[in-house]
Formats: structure tokens, C-alpha cells, sequence
């Protein structure tokens, strides 16, 4: 089974895909939105929605994994 982490990456890979432009992008997978948190909790399939802490914590790790 994927970790959360995994999950995380490979959803927010598919936005980024989507979406060329990183502002537009955004908008998807912002942490603060709850919107964003009840689509990705559906996506991964979450019977309880994602917290804003956890998602911006899988956020953060993201975006500190891709400056490494």
C-alpha cells in the first residue's frame, strides 16, 4: 500500500501536468482551500478528510523534495 506521501505526490504530479502555468496550478492544490482537501481526501480515498495540517505538511515535503 502507497503511503499518504506517495499518494500526495503522484496527485499533485497530475495537477501540475495539467495545468503548465505553476500560478494556475495553484489553485488545486492550495492547503488552505477546503475544497482541495475534500477533492484530494476523495481522490486518495480517505474516509475522514485531510486535515489542514497533514496536507500542508505533505505540501511542504513536496516542495522541499523538488529543491533538493
Amino acid at each position: 500500500m502507497k503511503s499518504l506521501k506517495e499518494l500526495y505526490h503522484e496527485w499533485r504530479d497530475e495537477i501540475e501536468k495539467r495545468h503548465k502555468d505553476k500560478k494556475d496550478a495553484k489553485k488545486y492544490f492550495d492547503s488552505t482551500d477546503p475544497e482541495v482537501r475534500k477533492e484530494f481526501s476523495k481522490w486518495v480515498g480517505l474516509q475522514n478528510e485531510i486535515t489542514y495540517a497533514e496536507m500542508f505538511a505533505l505540501e511542504n515535503e513536496f516542495e522541499i523534495g523538488r529543491e533538493i
